[in-house]
C-alpha cells in the first residue's frame, strides 16, 4: 500500500509522523466537507491508539503515541475529547495547518468522494453514549486505577493459582504505559494467561507472577495470546494444562 506525505514534516520530525499527519488531516478535511464532527470552531477527527496501529501495522502502539506526542508538541495538530461517554478515552485531533494533500484518495487506498462519507467509515468510532465498548475502557493513570488493577491482580491470581494475593502497590513506571495502551479486559485476560502458565522460563527459578513482571515490555501481548490460543506452556512445549481455559 502506497501513503501520500508531507517530505517537509518528514523532514523535520519523521516519515511516520508525516503519514499519520496526512490521514488527520484527510479525515479532517472529509468531515468539513460533510459538516462533521465540528466542535469548538472547529473540524475534528477521532482514532483510538488501537485503531491507528490496525491501519498503520508496521508501527506499535507506543510508537503511534509518539508520533502524535511529536505532531502536537510541534503544532502540527490538537487533541481533543468530544466523546459523550466517560468511560470513552478514543482521542480526537484537528489540524493547525494544511499541507498538500491528494483529497480524492483516503490514506487506507479506499477510493470515494468527500460527499459519500459517513461517520462509520472511519477506523475507532467513538463509543455509543448508551452503550461502553469495554475494549475502550482502560485503568486510570492515578491511584484510583492502581487500586483497581491490584483489587483484579490479588482476585485473578487468587482463584487461577489456588493461593491468596495480597499484592498493595505498583513499584516502578512500567504501568503508565501498559494502563494506557491496553484495555481492562485485555489486561485481566492476560493476567489468566500469565497464571495458567504450567512451565517456568528459561534460566528463572520460579515463576514470576508479580504485577512488576506482568507489566515491562510485550509479556501482556504474550499472555493475552496464551489466554486467547488457550495456551499454558506459553514458556514450553512438554507441559500440559492441568484444566481447560475459561472466560473471565
Amino acid at each position: 500500500m502506497k501513503y501520500d506525505f508531507d517530505t517537509e514534516i518528514a523532514k523535520k520530525l519523521d516519515v511516520n509522523s508525516a503519514i499519520l499527519f496526512s490521514n488527520i488531516q484527510f479525515w479532517c478535511a472529509k468531515n468539513k466537507a460533510n459538516k462533521k464532527n465540528y466542535n469548538d470552531g472547529r473540524y475534528w477527527t477521532y482514532n483510538s491508539t488501537e485503531a491507528f496501529s490496525e491501519l498503520f501495522q508496521w508501527l506499535t502502539k507506543k510508537q503511534i503515541r509518539l508520533c502524535v506526542e511529536k505532531l502536537e508538541e510541534n503544532g502540527y495538530i490538537s487533541t481533543g475529547n468530544y466523546n459523550k461517554s466517560a468511560y470513552d478515552r478514543t482521542k480526537w485531533y484537528a489540524c493547525n495547518m494544511v499541507t498538500k494533500m491528494v483529497t480524492s484518495k483516503c490514506p487506507n487506498g479506499q477510493m470515494e468522494k468527500p460527499e459519500e462519507s459517513n461517520q462509520n467509515a472511519q477506523i475507532g468510532e467513538p463509543i455509543p453514549y448508551n452503550k461502553p465498548d469495554s475494549k475502550h475502557i482502560f485503568y486510570q493513570d492515578s491511584e484510583i486505577g492502581k487500586k483497581q488493577f491490584l483489587k483484579d491482580w490479588n482476585e485473578k491470581r487468587t482463584k487461577h493459582m489456588n493461593q491468596p494475593s495480597y499484592a498493595s502497590s505498583l513499584r516502578g513506571t512500567e504501568y503508565i504505559d501498559a494502563f494506557k495502551e491496553h484495555s481492562i479486559d485485555k489486561i485481566k485476560n492476560a493476567m489468566v494467561g500469565l497464571f495458567k502458565q504450567k512451565r517456568m522460563p528459561e534460566g528463572m527459578e520460579k515463576m514470576r507472577s508479580t504485577p512488576k513482571h506482568f507489566l515491562k515490555d510485550n509479556y501482556i501481548d504474550d499472555y493475552a495470546l496464551a489466554f486467547e490460543t488457550t495456551n499454558a506452556n506459553l514458556y514450553g512445549t512438554d507441559a500440559k494444562p492441568k484444566n481447560n481455559y475459561h472466560t473471565i
